[in-house]
């Protein structure tokens, strides 16, 4: 069996051809057809001839499946996470959970969904979704050269096949990482604050000549991908302008000599100007790259701890260090070392050949973990053997099926019933929804309703906090108590018995607890300091903290000489609140 992934780009059309041999797969050869780069000329051309070519030389070939993928700038990807596993039941229900997130016609859309990781009560999928047209373009394009492909992938579906032991199942974790959980529980003192922390995570990004693909990994799966439409074409672009050379001489010079100077020390005039060319385009790109990661940190509460750079332009001198400076991000070149294949081709090209390969490696997938394929409904492949079955059994299929139906109307009658109940508790969900809270349209869904609650109990919470602040005992209240509780500073030799020179040093007050140090004249006045506070405690009790410690300290008297006094630091509770 030979699997052929067909890397559609802007720059070149790459074909990777795997075969496998019982479990093991080998990479057999690999072609790069590069693209006219003249911007006169129809792309699609180029493209269409590049595939004839390569069609020709395997159309006497039996056992061969294509797989080809459409850009990331195509398709839209949504993380899900469904109470079951079963993924027949996922994707029925799939196109009711995107309907009101795809940025397009749900209705002429394809989707599909990638199983990244399984739990005790669940599953967590990431989701893709993509017009029937773009669909049908691609298709269309490839039934022009002369073969069909058993797959339509996306992009980042594929590539994600290097970073991943696709062969095994999607991993079994105790928890899923719900982030949909994590945002309603945000205002429950009871969640674990452990839950709350935010995820490590890191991301892969893979430079193309008009696109670049980020993915993003959290706690060990794929949660998200991003497309930004910037690649080497830009650099290109900016070299041809500033230096009035070609296109083609701009391109054949980022792809030869490029570098980004970490300092201009030892370097030339002209090699500095090139260099700080490149960075100003870089610089636009790395400004967006930091929009995009610090929306997806709050998005997924996540924490980005490094950055995999791969894709040409990661072969570009000091990218790599000049990342790290720009992100302050650990970024390094991705070593790409795909699981389960064996390099055998020699010429192949892993860093411009990656996709290309990913896109093979989805046609090796079993259906335990099977490829993310958006050829489906009117665009899957026909099976030409089951066709030939149907038109020769067709009369008696029509019969089995008639005595099925017939056998299935009693069950069908007691569902209808079912689910007439619940068109009608749908109904009064949404009747209810705005009769108290005013949710109208498309809001009146159970998501809406769960945020209006939310953002109830956060606006009684708050009003909550704001009673408790008028309740609450003022420091200066608990300050003038303290002095009236303290007795009296023994003035003259008649002083009362219970009057205290009393020197206070410190007083810290922090929500029911008061802390004062300072010094007394003897340990007689110690205990009457200490019989007050009791007084003013709320449980009665005065707390020592200087026990076990020396309690006299030096201090000047009134004529200036340096005499030792007795110390004490104390500590007690008080009740703030007003009853």
């Amino acid at each position: 069996m030979k699997t052929i992934g067909v890397d559609i780009g802007n720059f070149s059309v790459k074909f990777v051809e795997l075969e496998s041999f019982g479990r093991s797969h080998q990479l057999t050869h690999y072609t790069e057809i590069p693209l006219n780069q003249d911007i006169t000329r129809d792309r699609s051309i180029d493209v269409l001839d590049a595939l004839k070519t390569f069609a020709e030389r395997h159309q006497d070939e039996d056992n061969v499946q294509y797989v080809v993928s459409l850009h990331e700038d195509e398709v839209t990807h949504r993380l899900l996470h469904f109470p079951f596993k079963e993924r027949h039941k996922i994707l029925k229900i799939l196109p009711f959970e995107l309907e009101e997130d795809v940025p397009f016609d749900s209705y002429s859309s394809i989707f599909d969904a990638k199983i990244v990781s399984y739990s005790p009560n669940g599953a967590q999928v990431l989701a893709t979704a993509s017009p029937e047209e773009r669909i049908e373009k691609i298709l269309q394009s490839c039934s022009d050269a002369g073969f069909e492909p058993t797959i339509v992938s996306t992009d980042g579906m594929a590539y994600a096949n290097l970073f991943e032991n696709w062969e095994d199942l999607p991993p079994e974790k105790t928890s899923l990482f719900d982030f949909d959980e994590l945002d309603d529980d945000e205002d429950d003192e009871n969640v674990d604050p452990v839950a709350r922390a935010p995820k490590v995570a890191h991301a892969n990004i893979l430079f193309g000549h008009t696109n670049t693909m980020v993915l993003i990994y959290a706690d060990d799966q794929l949660i998200d991908i991003r497309s930004f439409p910037w690649g080497g074409r830009d650099l290109s672009m900016r070299i041809s302008e500033v230096y009035q050379v070609t296109f083609l001489e701009a391109l054949k010079e980022l792809r030869k000599n490029s570098y980004l100077l970490l300092d201009n020390e030892g370097a030339t005039g002209a090699q500095v100007q090139f260099s700080d060319n490149l960075k100003k385009e870089f610089d636009d790109f790395i400004h967006d790259l930091r929009l995009i990661l610090l929306e997806l940190q709050g998005e997924w509460n996540i924490e980005l701890q490094s950055l995999g750079l791969s894709g040409g332009l990661s072969q570009i001198k000091n990218i790599a260090p000049y990342f790290t400076q720009k992100l302050e991000l650990k970024c390094n070149r991705i070593q790409l070392q795909p699981h389960g294949i064996s390099l055998t081709d020699q010429g192949f090209d892993i860093v411009n050949g990656g996709l290309a390969l990913g896109l093979a490696i989805e046609g090796l997938k079993k259906p335990r973990n099977p490829a993310t394929n958006l050829r489906q409904g009117e665009f899957a492949k026909q099976n030409r053997a089951a066709k030939e079955f149907v038109e020769k059994w067709g009369y008696s299929l029509k019969m089995a099926g008639l005595i099925l139906a017939i056998l299935l109307v009693h069950s069908f009658l007691r569902d209808s019933v079912s689910y007439s109940l619940d068109d009608d508790i749908y109904g009064k969900m949404r009747d209810t929804a705005g009769d108290v809270a005013s949710l109208k349209g498309r809001q009146a869904t159970e998501s809406g309703i769960r945020r209006y609650i939310r953002n109830q109990k956060a606006l009684l919470k708050k009003a909550e906090a704001e009673k408790g602040i008028d309740r609450v005992v003022s420091a200066m209240s608990i300050m003038e108590k303290l002095s009236e509780t303290l007795p009296a500073p023994a003035r003259g030799p008649r002083a009362a018995s219970t009057a205290v020179n009393l020197d206070i040093r410190e007083l810290d007050i922090q929500n029911e607890t008061v802390s004062l140090r300072g010094t007394v004249d003897n340990s007689r006045q110690l205990q009457i300091i200490q019989e007050s506070l009791k007084k003013l405690a709320s449980n009665g009790q005065v707390k020592d903290l200087n026990l076990g410690r020396n309690r006299n300290v030096p201090v000047k008297d009134e004529n200036g000489r340096t005499v030792m006094k007795p110390s004490f630091a104390f500590q007690i509770q008080v009740n703030r609140r007003i009853e």
